[in-house]
């Protein structure tokens, strides 16, 4: 495993213990590996969460790493093209702006004007860097893309009602993600 998720399940406490003692010489950068049946390599990681349950035939293992913010960030700017946020860029930042930029929009709206272009424009660039960045509710990902495509093509064609609609979609989808990973 090198960044992502892996999973055991049935281990018993012997196996238990070995794994914990390969964990522990890792960040030590001993190699030798006393429990063969783990493949588990955290590698370079940000954020490695382990989840422990007592079961009754023995122990489920969950590992979930996150890789560091700087490859994420790297990984976000190579899809997008965009390479203004170079050296600052934090996905706390982002959600930061794009929480305000959405207000925006939402605002203009509900007050039946379309948001400025710049505004939107902001705020789609920004959706395309945060869709970019793992593990923070991948699954939702894809769906919120295509509101964002629907979003900018009602904008485009200057439909208030279409903006509206797609408008309401992307905070449907954001509350969704947002409830499960907060």
């Amino acid at each position: 495993m090198s960044g992502g998720k892996i999973s055991y399940s049935g281990l018993t406490g012997a196996q238990l213990a070995r794994f914990f003692r390969d964990m522990a010489d890792t960040p030590e950068g001993k190699t030798s590996r006393t429990s063969p049946e783990f493949n588990f390599d955290p590698g370079n990681f940000r954020k490695l969460k382990i989840g422990l349950k007592k079961e009754p035939d023995g122990f489920s293992l969950k590992i979930r790493a996150k890789q560091p913010r700087e490859a994420a960030c790297g990984t976000a700017q190579a899809e997008t093209g965009t390479g203004e946020e170079a050296g600052d860029f934090k996905y706390n930042t982002l959600k930061k702006r794009m929480k305000s930029r959405f207000k925006t929009i939402c605002e203009s709206l509900a007050n039946n004007t379309l948001p400025g272009e710049a505004v939107v424009t902001a705020f789609l660039r920004d959706s395309r860097l945060m869709t970019a960045w793992p593990d923070y509710g991948d699954e939702y990902y894809e769906a919120y893309d295509q509101a964002c495509t629907a979003f900018r093509e009602a904008f485009e064609s200057k439909n208030l009602e279409a903006c509206k609609t797609t408008c309401q979609e992307l905070s449907r989808l954001k509350k969704e993600c947002h409830d499960r990973y907060k």
